[in-house]
């Protein structure tokens, strides 16, 4: 059976606001199952004045988490099955130039964020954990120049590690990987094989993803530089080569035996027919029998909001605003059916 499910996170944007025990409430009573709760010291570092340290806003971060947590075990109510989701591996405290796909990064301050791992680990001891998700999107890429591929053994060392700290303190929950690069489904097209990883107390508790977001000129434009308007379908993607894809990451599941999560996807709120492409997406996933996550609800960055429409739709396109809607736009209604 899989699960359908949304994220959060701690410091929501200035109209959805930060993500509270009452909005837990909220997903609960729209029938979601799974919670991704996005623990981002990171974030709240840098919104914090005066500034805090990048520890202090992991504790924050933590003691958040934790209510969230409590409130989606609470045992009078439905429970939500919660998913750990820790990528802040490197704190503001480092080097500008430390980045996750970099050699100093892994040669230096691995062993340093799974240091921060233990504290997560440690932090819901006695919770009811669905999965632990660490380092998601993994960016490293093969120093050979012909290779799309992450180095998988640098991967394989790091996640094994990563599921050690996990058994220590959660003998029941399952543990994600992904093989990237940037959290997308390639690999699986490409002939990936699974990590050789090695849970000795929950052998069969591994679950791979990815995160969709294709075509990425589409899914992110405005953002980062990258130009708007791009349309879905395209003559590069539509319906039929999505089908294609999912239905490729489907046979690499059945061969190999492992679940899939999807633990993201959305487009920017004033991508054209975005509704269309999300509607395709959890099609999909859903023929798949794939867990899914759509990102999110009261994310910190309003271009991913739900709660955002497009306020100008018979404009042109390239000049669509948009703006925050206490009633959800209709995309936000769209998933209030599917969860």
């Amino acid at each position: 059976m899989a699960y359908s499910g949304i994220s959060i996170q701690s410091l929501g944007n200035s109209g959805g606001g930060p993500s509270t025990v009452a909005d837990v409430q909220t997903l609960r009573n729209a029938g979601v199952e799974t919670l991704g709760i996005q623990i981002k010291p990171t974030k709240r570092k840098a919104a914090s004045n005066p500034q805090i340290t990048w520890q202090q806003a992991l504790d924050e971060e933590l003691n958040w988490a934790l209510e969230m947590v409590q409130a989606c075990n609470d045992s009078e109510l439905r429970k939500i099955k919660v998913v750990i989701r820790f990528n802040d591996l490197v704190s503001n405290d480092a080097p500008n130039s430390i980045k996750m796909n970099t050699d100093l990064w892994w040669d230096t301050y691995t062993q340093i964020s799974l240091g921060f791992w233990v504290q997560v680990c440690q932090k819901f001891v006695g919770q009811d954990i669905f999965m632990f998700e660490i380092y998601s999107e993994p960016a490293r890429v093969d120093d050979r120049k012909d290779s799309p591929y992450p180095i998988k053994s640098e991967l394989e060392t790091f996640y094994q590690e990563a599921i050690d700290i996990v058994r220590h303190y959660n003998i029941n929950a399952y543990f994600l990987l992904s093989p990237g690069p940037f959290g997308q489904f390639t690999q699986y097209l490409n002939g990936f094989t699974p990590f050789n990883i090695i849970d000795p107390i929950q052998p069969y508790k591994l679950m791979y993803g990815f995160h969709m977001y294709i075509e990425h000129k589409y899914t992110h434009q405005g953002i980062n530089g990258i130009p708007r308007p791009y349309f879905y379908p395209s003559p590069v993607y539509d319906i039929i080569k999505l089908n294609q894809d999912f239905d490729a990451i489907s046979s690499w599941s059945i061969q190999y035996g492992y679940q899939i999560y999807m633990g993201e996807f959305n487009a920017a709120r004033w991508s054209p027919n975005a509704i269309d492409w999300v509607k395709d997406v959890i099609l999909n996933a859903k023929q798949a029998d794939f867990h899914w996550s759509f990102f999110a609800y009261k994310p910190n960055d309003y271009r991913w909001d739900p709660f955002y429409e497009v306020t100008n739709p018979n404009d042109p396109v390239v000049s669509w605003q948009i703006q925050y809607d206490l009633n959800g736009s209709l995309l936000w209604h769209y998933l209030l059916t599917q969860f």
